[in-house]
């Protein structure tokens, strides 16, 4: 696997954790901005989503960002807004991300 898919997938998962917290502000605080910063942090992952078109196909590369939207969205509410998450909802992200390992092996 080519470093810089990698590196991609990375910035994808960033920029879209970015994203989340500025949406979540945005939702608390009404300020424009966080909402400018969420629409910047979604735009920017879908260049970079584009990018990592010519590493693999389209139906597994949206389930790769599905899986790090899941990762990021998570850790961001737990860690950041204190948000919690139900046993059920555990069992589905991990089953999410068995099925991102799963469409990544060859």
């Amino acid at each position: 696997m080519d470093w810089i898919y990698i590196l991609y997938i990375i910035i994808i998962g960033l920029l879209d954790a970015v994203a989340m917290i500025s949406a979540k502000l945005w939702f608390v605080h009404k300020n424009p901005w966080y909402l400018f910063g969420a629409f910047l942090g979604l735009g920017l992952a879908t260049v970079f989503f584009s990018f990592t078109l010519k590493y693999q196909n389209l139906v597994v590369m949206n389930i790769i960002w599905v899986g790090l939207s899941v990762t990021s969205g998570t850790l961001v509410g737990l860690l950041m807004f204190k948000e919690s998450v139900g046993i059920l909802q555990i069992i589905g992200m991990i089953v999410v991300l068995i099925g991102v390992v799963l469409l990544n092996l060859k």
